[in-house]
């Protein structure tokens, strides 16, 4: 029938185009296998199919192919965050500049100079690492800390010559007391001069409490610019106070 040859013909022509190198080719899988139906291997990235659910072995990277599989690295300690705060107070713990409860704290232990309209020019801390030979073959080690804190203010007043007032103090209150001056009536202080020693004195026993020194010093300087002539006379005068705390803290 003329169908049936139709059809014989199609699919003698199908069958050579199928095995002749000269086609397409046969048809191949869409599939990672060989064959349609089937997967490929696994490999790195592939997660595995199981029903059974089973638990990875862990390993070093000469021991697996998976990052997966990674074991945690030993002798690896945690880095912990460092906070700010804590590396100025390792590096200068009592340094004003650094620390702002110590500056506050110096601050409130000056307000009655603030008050007084001096003004603070300087406020500097210092710590080294000093040593001293205990014997021939012991080093012993100590820190010695110092604080220097200046202020200043101008006033207008009858002059009679510059003074210098020195004094070293400790807990217990002011160890020794030396005036120098060029004055005619000698190292007598004037009432103001005397308030302004009182207020210092107890300004020196603040800083030293409340900063926790062991020792200290102040000096108070009336002095005018330029020649000290003339006296008796109405000047511009110059009136300095400054502090010097001090630890000697062994290690």
């Amino acid at each position: 029938m003329k169908y049936l040859k139709f059809f014989i013909q199609f699919k003698e022509n199908a069958t050579a185009s199928a095995s002749s190198t000269a086609g397409a080719g046969a048809v191949s899988s869409a599939q990672p296998g060989a064959l349609p139906g089937t997967t490929g291997t696994e490999g790195s990235g592939d997660i595995g199919f199981t029903f059974k659910k089973e638990k990875r072995k862990k390993g070093d990277p000469t021991k697996v192919t998976d990052m997966r599989d990674l074991a945690p690295a030993k002798g690896v300690a945690k880095v912990e965050e460092i906070k700010e705060s804590d590396v100025y107070i390792k590096m200068r713990p009592r340094d004003p500049a650094y620390d702002p409860v110590t500056r506050n704290m110096i601050n409130d232990c000056l307000i009655e100079l603030y008050d007084s309209d001096f003004e603070l020019t300087m406020m500097d801390y210092d710590k080294q690492r000093l040593s001293v030979d205990l014997d021939d073959e012991e080093t012993g080690y100590f820190s010695q800390e110092e604080l220097r804190i200046s202020l200043n203010k101008n006033i207008n007043e009858y002059w009679t010559g510059n003074m210098i007032v020195n004094c070293k103090f400790d807990e217990s209150g002011v160890i020794s007391k030396d005036i120098s001056t060029l004055r005619a009536r000698g190292k007598e202080l004037t009432e103001s001069e005397s308030e302004l020693y009182v207020l210092v004195e107890e300004v020196a026993q603040k800083l030293l409490g409340n900063l926790d020194y062991e020792k200290g010093s102040f000096r108070i300087s009336f002095e005018v610019a330029g020649s000290a002539m003339p006296y008796n006379t109405t000047r511009n005068t110059s009136v300095n106070v400054h502090f010097n705390l001090e630890n000697n803290l062994k290690e």
